[in-house]
């Protein structure tokens, strides 16, 4: 009787286990509803293509596609077809049918792996989706892909050799297939890359001083919204906005605040957003509205470099080199005297200390582990390697800031189970690097 209870019990418990991957696999499944509501009801009605619609885990409204942690939906329109697209996956679902208020989407692509390409930039040209850039766990990429008409993501052009994301700063000129990226080569050091999807080339091109100093000076991120009848796009800082025009090399200014008063007004960083033509909607869930605001040309004046006090004044520009001459030495040599140079940290790293630091018994087992550095779904000879790989570099990036030879992410036996393995900070280490972060 016994062993017949424990057969049935594990019959029951590989049924239950079945399920569980059978909704797993659900997550991801071939079809997907769309219910139309209130924010995305005027997709419908727009005339011509509409370039992105995005939403965050803090406002979804495409609640029947699964999302893991910090992933944004979103949603492109061509002339002949609609798709969703997710950051940090290569998944392609397309519109095959709509019946009543329920559009129907299929997925289309063959992906086997995602998490490369988080915060990618992606874009339709021609009719072709693109994704282009973006991070994982080790390293930033500089690819270019496009989506096949065999339902795959391939390089259009080799690898470029700098990170690219949609952190840059970056503009898209949709009719010519031209993207321009600034990227950062290192501190205070900037480029600006031309990549032309037409002719499958990239190259550098010349960078204004009026973008670095009306732009890259500002120590903020700010969202980045490109209209459709622009290749410039507009950035919203939290106290002001302008208009970048990287393929002109021109920075202009709102000849008001209009502008910024709706950004602020419907919190857009939290809200879901679209752009149609010369049009900006907004529709912000707290406040159960759907609003949108006429953004044309003759709102922005150009910010005149050359007629700017730092071109009038020679005294003011002496006094303003010395002064950052000075910054810069000061920080230098703070920077070398305290030993925390995080540049070579990416920020996959300093989320692990981050966690480490943070957790009561500053300590976290294998399996956390893994699902940090997105290794659950892997083999264990694969989980192995590329565990003691990431923790070899971190260690060794830390033993050169704190210039030491002691380990500082060290591996120690549980207290409760000694035949268990789990990972935590070097005591000896801990407080400087809670100070530092």
């Amino acid at each position: 009787m016994f062993g017949y209870y424990c057969i049935s019990n594990k019959k029951i418990w590989l049924l239950k286990l079945f399920t569980f991957f059978v909704s797993i696999i659900s997550l991801h499944a071939q079809e997907i509803n769309y219910r139309i509501g209130s924010f995305n009801n005027r997709i419908l009605v727009q005339n011509g293509p509409i370039k992105n619609i995005y939403s965050s885990p803090k406002q979804v409204y495409l609640d029947s596609l699964f999302l893991k942690k910090d992933q944004v939906q979103e949603f492109i329109k061509t002339s002949n077809a609609n798709y969703i697209v997710t950051r940090g996956t290569g998944f392609v679902y397309r519109q095959n049918q709509q019946i009543d208020s329920i559009w129907k989407f299929s997925r289309i692509d063959s992906t086997q792996f995602d998490g490369y390409n988080f915060d990618d930039i992606k874009f339709a040209y021609h009719d072709t989706l693109f994704s282009i850039g973006g991070f994982g766990f080790w390293r930033n990429n500089g690819q270019v892909r496009y989506f096949t008409e065999n339902k795959e993501w391939e390089l259009l052009i080799p690898e470029i050799p700098y990170g690219i994301s949609r952190r840059n700063y970056w503009n898209l000129d949709a009719l010519k297939g031209l993207l321009y990226v600034i990227i950062n080569i290192k501190e205070l050091e900037y480029k600006l890359i031309k990549i032309d999807l037409s002719n499958r080339t990239w190259s550098f091109e010349k960078l204004p001083d009026v973008i670095l100093s009306e732009v890259l000076s500002i120590n903020e991120n700010p969202m980045q919204v490109q209209l459709n009848n622009e290749t410039g796009s507009l950035l919203c800082f939290s106290n002001k906005i302008v208009y970048l025009n990287l393929q002109e090399g021109i920075v202009k200014k709102p000849n008001n605040d209009k502008l910024l008063n709706f950004v602020n007004k419907y919190k857009i960083r939290d809200a879901s957003y679209y752009e149609a033509g010369n049009k900006l909607f907004v529709f912000n869930d707290n406040l159960i509205s759907l609003d949108s605001i006429n953004v044309e040309k003759n709102d922005f004046k150009l910010i005149n470099y050359n007629t700017s006090i730092y071109k009038n004044s020679w005294s003011l520009i002496i006094l303003c080199s010395l002064i950052t001459i000075i910054i810069v030495s000061i920080l230098y040599r703070y920077k070398k005297k305290k030993k925390q140079d995080w540049i070579d940290l990416n920020e996959f790293e300093k989320e692990l200390l981050k966690i480490l630091t943070n957790k009561k018994g500053r300590f976290i087992d294998i399996e956390s582990l893994n699902y940090i550095l997105g290794l659950s779904k892997k083999s264990p000879e694969i989980q192995k390697k590329n565990r003691s790989e990431f923790l070899n570099k971190l260690n060794q990036k830390l033993k050169e800031v704190f210039n030491t030879d002691d380990t500082v992410i060290i591996r120690v036996k549980d207290e409760e189970d000694k035949r268990v393995f789990v990972y935590q900070l070097n005591l000896a280490y801990f407080e400087k690097i809670e100070e530092l972060l």
